[in-house]
């Protein structure tokens, strides 16, 4: 059993990962929709792959597809969806080669989320899984350096987050706790998140995030079978930035920094994307 140069987990965990994934406690309304498509770019600082290689750098390139979608007043269906281009960059040669590239379907990530409190003040209860849309690469890939495509396997999820609204002004504050299961190598994750965000000046806004999730169980695997990783250590601390530009269209960006603390090598992850937000309008209530 050998473990994998950690930093590999952690590139895998956060290189494609949305910046709106289970953003907020609210559910939409019914009927309600926001989707965001964009690309995110993730730069690590050390190589990401097995301990026995050259060291070198990961960059992770990703097109991301995130959707809310209201299925009653207080109950929400969300997924996301990833493309991803990872790649491993050596400072010597492996097996000839100085770059090594995975392309394709990342994990497909679905869940529920259930509101009871759904105003100024939020609590929501969410569950859900995700799906590898790949098979595990084969040892004589991984050792020619050949980056994984994702963490593989499926996981269960669940958590709550709670909000608050200081509506009129338009500024609120949100956090999660939430864990996971990856079965197939008995290891899990514990994550908590929290954003402040605020609206600046008309449609512009923006919010400041931290998150940082701990692990139990599994920590190693047999780097010469083609299994799941394990649920990584991640520590993040980043910005995002949004803005409306013509009916429910809008544009966004995000940021965030993976320092030298739990991550076993720091790096920085940057996403851009268009999004569309609906909420339909409220019907009046007959006269009596």
């Amino acid at each position: 059993m050998k473990k994998l140069a950690y930093g590999s987990l952690v590139a895998l965990a956060i290189v494609c990962h949305p910046a709106a994934a289970r953003a907020g406690a609210w559910a939409r309304p019914l009927g309600g929709v926001y989707l965001r498509t964009g690309a995110g770019f993730f730069f690590g600082q050390q190589s990401f792959t097995l301990g026995t290689l050259p060291p070198g750098r990961f960059r992770g390139y990703a097109g991301e597809f995130y959707g809310e979608v209201g299925l009653s007043h207080d109950l929400e269906l969300n997924t996301s969806l990833r493309v991803v281009d990872n790649r491993n960059l050596f400072d010597r040669p492996v097996a000839g080669n100085t770059e090594t590239e995975n392309l394709g379907a990342e994990d497909l990530e679905l869940y529920l989320k259930w509101a009871p409190l759904n105003a100024t003040t939020a609590f929501s209860i969410f569950g859900g899984t995700r799906l590898s849309l790949y098979e595990p690469l084969p040892v004589d890939q991984l050792t020619a350096g050949v980056p994984r495509r994702g963490q593989g396997g499926y996981d269960l999820l669940a958590g709550v987050a709670a909000g608050y609204s200081f509506h009129p002004v338009p500024v609120w504050v949100t956090g999660d706790l939430s864990g996971r299961y990856r079965f197939e190598v008995n290891s899990g994750g514990l994550r908590i998140r929290g954003e402040l965000g605020a609206r600046f000046v008309g449609p512009f806004g923006g919010a400041a995030t931290l998150e940082v999730q701990a692990h139990f169980g599994n920590t190693t695997f047999d780097d010469t079978l083609p299994v799941p990783t394990p649920v990584p250590m991640v520590f993040a601390a980043g910005v995002k930035l949004f803005t409306g530009i013509y009916r429910g269209l809008g544009a966004s960006a995000d940021f965030a920094w993976y320092p030298d603390l739990g991550n076993s090598g720091p790096g920085l992850r940057f996403g851009i994307g268009l999004t569309y937000d609906f909420t339909p309008p409220r019907r009046s209530q007959p006269a009596s």
